[in-house]
């Protein structure tokens, strides 16, 4: 996935009692992010992690891991070629 990508997850789940969602990055809470979907805006390296959605009721919680956030970065160019002579006549130029 490359960077400013934009992501969302979802998952449907049910119990009774109805169950809490918490989602969390690499092991931390995400603050606020308490619905059965997350959206990620623009993704970059910093965002890059293990996303995990965890239910929880008083009787008992289940985790899943729903992806992996890499924050590639896209390969660019940040010097131009310079010009060249080949064969002793023809020249080259970036």
């Amino acid at each position: 996935m490359g960077l400013a990508a934009n992501v969302t997850l979802s998952l449907s789940l049910a119990g009774s009692p109805t169950p809490a969602i918490q989602w969390s990055r690499n092991g931390n809470p995400i603050a606020g992010a308490t619905n059965a979907t997350l959206s990620f805006t623009g993704i970059s390296a910093a965002q890059a992690g293990t996303c995990t959605a965890t239910a929880f009721n008083f009787l008992g919680a289940v985790s899943l891991q729903l992806i992996v956030l890499t924050g590639s970065a896209i390969p660019a160019i940040t010097a131009q070629p310079a010009s060249q002579t080949v064969g002793g006549t023809q020249a080259i130029s970036a």
